[in-house]
């Protein structure tokens, strides 16, 4: 019974994440993420977006994530395009991502690159064998 009520809560949360997303992370005007979402990364790290085909100069990137709201604005470069950088200390999974500029595309460029750790477990057996030779008399 406990399990249900979970995935029930779970997902009455997401729409509502859902919801919310198209109602205060989607200004007009702005660009939406061309990627679909959700995206879930499993560790923390930083996430990284490219607006291109844009003339601006500024902006700032709207993300939902199911740990909460992030607003940033773009982190200079030398690059014609608009970066957007956004540093989550856990895992999370993004639901939208939109910026205030118009034309162009919003792209997510890149995730937090979760390491993984193999660990294996080695076995050593020994058997003895004793044999024993009789020499009849």
């Amino acid at each position: 019974m406990g399990g249900l009520f979970k995935r029930r809560a779970a997902g009455v949360l997401l729409l509502f994440a859902l919801l919310v997303s198209v109602l205060v992370v989607s200004p007009a005007g702005a660009q939406v993420q061309q990627q679909p979402v959700p995206i879930t990364v499993a560790c923390g790290g930083t996430w990284h977006w490219v607006h291109n085909q844009t003339s601006a100069t500024s902006g700032t990137l709207t993300a939902l994530f199911s740990t909460g709201l992030r607003v940033v604005a773009n982190t200079p470069s030398n690059s014609a395009n608009l970066h957007y950088h956004i540093t989550l200390s856990t895992g999370a999974t993004l639901l939208s991502a939109s910026d205030n500029v118009s034309g162009g595309k919003l792209l997510l460029s890149d995730t937090p690159v979760c390491e993984t750790t193999t660990t294996s477990t080695s076995t050593t057996s020994t058997s003895t064998s004793t044999t024993s030779t009789s020499l009849a008399p």
